[in-house]
């Protein structure tokens, strides 16, 4: 098992940087807080792996990224922007903020969902050939959901028929999509349990799993996103990992904080609030969560997960604005975090870093 950390939070930094940084940040006793990266767009250029850059030709880029990338792990890359509207059918102008400029269709001045699905399987194809030139066996991604017609609403409210044609529909495209992937060497794709996703909390995580049956489709587990259900320990992750066993093999540490009864957050206010008033909440630093990470860890730790790679995923929004501008270990809530989760989380509590290690390898 590794410890790495998520870079799509971290797109104002070049690779170069955001390496040299983790290389310096170190525990107390001299060992790395993070062994690698799980890199986002901004730090995976899958696209000149495969045509070049215009200016050097794949090998290249590929060979320069690798020598910048250097001895940290990387085990996984993370392309949920890019392929966020696989199956999504309602597409509003908000997305084009995060795709390439290539994959954006618009018909009659709006979104056009069926030529910008058709863009997001062709570039899953160059992601796939990309990763595949990087050596790259496992990438973690969103898909996008026909079940949630509007990527606001927190349930969705359709007929089981309905849905039922709706979740077959999807199925196939995921199956197509990793398809794509395995044909590649792409040994697992994994798919962030998030609300806007057909698997936005186990019940349907098992639904969608059953129904793409395919042993190269599987699940990234973020604790943070059940927190905001009421799901404060390990209980989630437990129920998907019986009913689909093998199913998650991957997780994301991230904090979350919720409030009721119309308690607007004050510690990042431009982070998500219900327009009713009656429930804001928003991602926070590790240890200031409302959720028991413990519950998790030490079931990790004791076998009864088996995950390959851990990642820090820090979205604190004022946090963030403090560390881009300051290279000062005390100011990086990402390093504070990391620390946090490296000391009293994932390699404590009555068993070694090493014994850790070993029982996921």
């Amino acid at each position: 098992m590794k410890f790495t950390l998520v870079s799509l939070q971290f797109a104002a930094w070049t690779l170069a940087e955001l390496v040299s940084k983790l290389r310096r940040t170190k525990m107390p006793d001299g060992n790395l807080v993070f062994d690698g990266i799980q890199p986002g767009r901004d730090h995976f250029p899958y696209h000149h792996f495969v045509n070049g850059n215009g200016q050097r030709s794949g090998k290249e880029c590929l060979d320069e990224w690798k020598g910048t990338v250097g001895e940290l792990a990387v085990l996984s890359v993370s392309v949920h922007p890019i392929t966020m509207c696989l199956n999504a059918t309602s597409i509003h102008s908000g997305f084009k903020q995060f795709l390439p400029v290539h994959m954006w269709k618009e018909a009659n001045g709006k979104p056009d969902a069926q030529a910008i699905q058709a863009a997001t399987m062709d570039e899953i194809q160059l992601i796939a050939a990309g990763c595949q030139a990087a050596g790259i066996t496992k990438i973690n991604w969103f898909c996008g959901s026909s079940i949630y017609e509007d990527s606001l609403r927190e349930f969705p409210g359709l007929p089981d028929d309905e849905r039922k044609s709706r979740l077959d529909w999807e199925a196939g495209r995921i199956r197509q999509a990793v398809g794509i992937f395995k044909a590649h060497g792409i040994k697992k794709a994994r798919l962030e349990i998030h609300k806007g996703e057909s698997a936005w909390e186990p019940y349907s995580a098992v639904e969608l799993h059953k129904a793409v049956a395919d042993d190269g489709f599987g699940y990234l587990y973020d604790h943070s996103h059940f927190i905001k259900q009421g799901m404060l320990n390990g209980d989630g992750v437990r129920f998907i990992n019986e009913e689909a066993p093998g199913s998650i093999d991957a997780e994301h540490l991230k904090g979350a904080k919720c409030q009721h009864g119309g308690v607007r957050s004050t510690h990042s206010p431009h982070h998500l609030d219900d327009p009713s008033g009656r429930r804001g909440d928003e991602y926070i630093s590790l240890h200031w969560s409302d959720g028991d990470y413990r519950d998790v860890q030490v079931a990790l730790r004791e076998g009864e997960f088996s995950f390959d790679e851990v990642a820090l995923e820090h979205e604190d929004g004022k946090m963030l604005a403090l560390h881009l501008t300051s290279d000062k270990d005390e100011d990086n809530a990402a390093v504070v975090a990391g620390r946090h989760a490296r000391s009293n989380i994932l390699f404590t509590s009555g068993i070694s870093h090493q014994e850790a290690m070993a029982k996921n390898n």
